[in-house]
């Protein structure tokens, strides 16, 4: 009946169906004995105007109706249902099967214990309801609501009836990984700050102290919602998509269709307010954030790098305005610009416009790292986001740790370098309680007689921990990975000091270890807090993985974290086909060194100075990558770092060649230099593309457009 219009029509034809009915129920007066409207609850009422749902105001709306009929009232009783069997059959509602878990997933956008009062099989339950308001007129009837209802329960309990019908084991899933109260903390905050502005209640904003838009209609404002609609929705089809089963994937289609959709109609809003304001406002910044998420969760590069560079645009206009009060919002907002600024660092590898082109010394010489980072943390949960946001300040430690070969050409000073380390050792000192519980080794320095022929000793590929809590290992994954990426960029000063190189590649090993248990708690765990890597929406494994590959000591640590990285599958924007790829050309590359060095020890790679660098640059559609492979060169002077081009790769997955076309360079004696790598084509692009800051609604579109279309065409051939 409804579903050939949008929402404002249905309610609106339900509404004038419901009046309808009532109109010819009062032409049989004299006949007429009971009249049951079946209605829901009023959500205006209920939230005091804040929230308006369509399929409930419609039949409120007869209510009131009839509310002005005394003669039909006397007659009436509105019958509310309570939450049905069969909506595990609907929609966002069903359970999903995950075969990593062997378990059943099912979203929710609250608690697993919010109470619920349930009808059961509305089939055969609710007409013993009527039968008894017909049974008892006067009881039931002059204008009285009857609830339909067999018993209460919490959603958590729901599920587990419907599992336990089905022999099956199942859980309510959460939207979160690596952290994400930032983004629940935003989402929070917009709808709160959208709440107020429907509200017609000045003097309760000026208690607040905050300053809102101007009041508009509940509608004026739908974008705001049809954003959270959307992310929800590409969420879930994301999960979809990510299963094995036809038909799951075929849902999943038809659910990233219909979050599209949504999408669209929110960009269009989004516009809309936008061109109607001077200055973009804290609740327009967040829902930018959101719409970045969404095309997270879509695996969308280019949609998402043009969202942060938006973003991070306004976000800055809008900490220079003193006079704009956005405190509230800045805190969430920042917190996942940073998010979202570092996963679009790692996949475009090379400044984007608004990073600043040339420091003074002083800046580069000053170490900033956010204050929050040195306070004795109070669990893991917080463990986790001190080491998140460990390298959001400063430029030069976000460049050592997450660049490909920003270390190998000394662009931060070694003073520096022994400053982020020596926070990294504070950082341990402070929480080393919490650190033992979580099986933390000590570092070689602090152990005797050890030795690389003892770290090879070690079994390989590394056990995984047991009993570790799933965030202290996330956040003992992050730590040791920062260690590993420091000391490696320390060994590059110091290639001759074997005690920095062995503390490094102990380093890797931890860090392999828990990324290893991190890997089989996501994937075999029982609990309801493990997530899928698919719906990572921050920095996940694989970039992690990516980048330890090249601070490795022998083969056989790098074939093995090729193999892990088939395993993790796609986190978000990151793609682990293409870092695979570019590690195995790698691996090949470094296998001829060692057999051209004429060295005693074959399976043990050559010193940190000699490694090849290894960057990877995909196309804007990301349906074409570009691999570009280095050798450093002999200098007399020790800061004049200069690299040999070896070996381009090139492939696309829109042919489905078998591998990567690998092209010899070594004749060319080509350097490998920042001003020779922005006049390549794909960087090119990348460069031309990056021209614009402000939001533009056909850009972002053609952005949607481009970088979804592969993610289509591989869902359409399944």
């Amino acid at each position: 009946m409804f579903n050939d219009m949008d929402k404002d029509e249905a309610a609106a034809r339900e509404t004038r169906q419901g009046k309808n009915m009532a109109e010819a129920a009062m032409t049989t007066m004299n006949s007429l004995q009971h009249y049951i409207w079946p209605t829901l609850a009023d959500t205006e009422c209920i939230s005091q105007g804040h929230c308006s749902v369509p399929h409930y105001q419609s039949k409120v709306a007869v209510n009131r109706y009839i509310e002005f009929k005394p003669e039909l009232l006397s007659k009436v009783s509105f019958l509310w249902c309570s939450y049905y069997a069969a909506s595990f059959t609907r929609g966002c509602l069903t359970p999903i099967f995950v075969p990593e878990s062997g378990r059943y997933l099912q979203l929710q956008s609250v608690p697993d214990d919010t109470l619920m009062a349930f009808v059961g099989n509305a089939c055969t339950n609710l007409g013993a309801f009527i039968m008894t308001i017909l049974e008892q007129p006067l009881k039931a009837g002059d204008g009285k609501t009857v609830f339909a209802y067999i018993g209460t329960g919490t959603l958590g309990d729901l599920l587990q009836t419907w599992a336990k019908a089905y022999s099956v084991e199942a859980h309510v899933g959460k939207a979160y990984w690596f952290e994400t109260n930032a983004l629940l903390l935003l989402t929070q905050n917009m709808t709160s700050s959208t709440l107020h502005t429907l509200c017609n209640d000045q003097e309760e904003k000026k208690k607040d102290g905050l300053s809102y838009m101007p009041h508009p209609t509940s509608w004026e404002m739908e974008w705001v919602f049809d954003t959270i609609i959307a992310l929800g929705s590409m969420h879930r089809a994301t999960l979809l998509l990510s299963q094995k089963g036809g038909n799951d994937r075929h849902r999943g289609l038809d659910t990233k269709v219909i979050a599209i959709q949504t999408y669209i109609r929110a960009l269009e809003g989004l516009s809309t307010c936008m061109a109607d304001t001077k200055d973009p406002t804290p609740l327009a910044v967040g829902v930018l954030v959101l719409m970045a998420y969404i095309e997270c969760f879509s695996g969308n590069l280019p949609a998402a790098i043009r969202h942060t560079q938006v973003i991070q645009c306004y976000s800055q206009a809008m900490q220079v305005d003193d006079q704009q009060p956005v405190g509230r919002f800045i805190s969430p907002i920042e917190s996942s610009i940073r998010d979202l600024e570092l996963i679009c660092r790692i996949m475009r590898p090379f400044p984007s416009p608004l990073e600043p082109s040339c420091r003074s010394n002083a800046e580069k010489l000053t170490v900033n790292l956010p204050s929050s980072f040195f306070e004795v943390a109070e669990n893991s949960s917080s463990m986790l986001q001190q080491l998140l946001e460990f390298t959001s300040a400063d430029l030069d430690l976000k460049h050592l740790v997450w660049c490909a070969y920003a270390a190998h050409y000394h662009t931060a000073s070694k003073e520096k370098v022994l400053a982020f380390l020596q926070a990294l050792d504070d950082w341990r000192s402070n929480n080393l309680a919490a650190l033992q519980t979580l099986k933390l080794e000590d570092p070689p320095s602090d152990q005797i007689d050890f030795s690389y022929q003892a770290l090879c000793k070690r079994p390989f590929p590394p056990p995984c921990h047991e009993d570790v809590n799933p965030e202290g290992c996330l956040a003992l994954t992050l730590y040791t990975f920062y260690k590993a990426r420091l000391l490696w960029a320390l060994c590059l000063f110091e290639d001759q000091n074997s005690s920095i190189e062995l503390d490094t590649y102990f380093h890797v090993y931890q860090f392999l270890r828990y990324a290893r248990t991190a890997l089989k708690i996501m994937h075999q765990s029982a609990t309801s807090e493990s997530l899928l890597p698919c719906e990572n929406l921050r920095v996940g494994l694989s970039p992690l993985l990516y980048l330890a590959g090249r601070c490795c000591p022998t083969p056989s640590w790098l074939r093995w974290i090729i193999q892990e990285l088939e395993l993790v599958g796609r986190e978000g924007l990151f793609h682990n086909q293409p870092f695979a790829k570019t590690l195995e050309i790698l691996l090949l590359l470094e296998e001829l060194k060692i057999q051209s060095s004429n060295s005693s020890e074959t399976e043990r790679f050559v010193p940190a100075s000699s490694r090849t660098i290894a960057l990877l640059i995909p196309d804007i559609d990301c349906r074409s990558f570009n691999a570009y492979y280095s050798h450093p060169l002999k200098s007399s002077h020790e800061d004049a770092k200069e690299f040999k081009l070896v070996r381009v790769a090139r492939w696309s997955d829109a042919t489905r060649q078998s591998g990567p076309v690998v092209e010899d360079y070594e004749i060319y004696e080509q350097l490998f230099c920042k001003d020779w790598l922005f006049e390549q084509p794909v960087v090119r692009k990348w460069l031309d593309w990056n021209c614009h800051t402000e939001f533009d609604l056909n850009r972002v579109i053609q952005d949607h457009i481009t970088g979804n279309r592969l993610l289509l065409e591989a869902g359409l051939e399944q």
